[in-house]
């Protein structure tokens, strides 16, 4: 487990765990280190910009989610250490498609029981016009 105070401890052990660091630069040289730790369908990522200002999330990419399912934000020391306090990604209860992040198929707009896959939809008979009036 990583120090308590030293971030370089810290990162040493997310990558001890499989994380793998990208320095991301810009104009002005070194922006951040992104650390990223894939598994089945997705990733838990670390955004590290300085010892104070960290960031991390868990997000499951299978159904092209957006929304992460854990985000936590601190020191490096901080955000290590929570990361590697998440449970396995692939017993995580938040990483369970059924719950919380994905809707239901019976209760989805997209899946319109009445009308079957290819089927053209049913289009009311038009109504008759109305009569003109007549001239007086």
């Amino acid at each position: 487990m990583p120090s308590d105070t030293d971030p370089a401890e810290a990162l040493k052990a997310l990558h001890d765990k499989g994380f793998r660091g990208l320095g991301i630069g810009d104009a002005h040289g070194l922006a951040e280190v992104r650390y990223r730790h894939g598994w089945a369908g997705g990733a838990d990522v670390v955004l590290v910009r300085a010892e104070d200002d960290a960031e991390a999330y868990r997000a499951d990419d299978s159904l092209g989610q957006v929304e992460p399912q854990r985000e936590v934000s601190g020191t490096v020391v901080e955000v290590v250490a929570a990361v590697l306090g998440w449970p396995d990604p692939e017993t995580d209860p938040r990483n369970d498609p059924s719950t919380d992040r994905a809707t239901a198929p019976e209760t989805d707009p997209r899946n319109d029981p009445g009308t079957a896959p290819g089927a053209e939809p049913e289009v009311p008979a038009p109504r008759a016009a109305a009569p003109a009036p007549t001239p007086t």
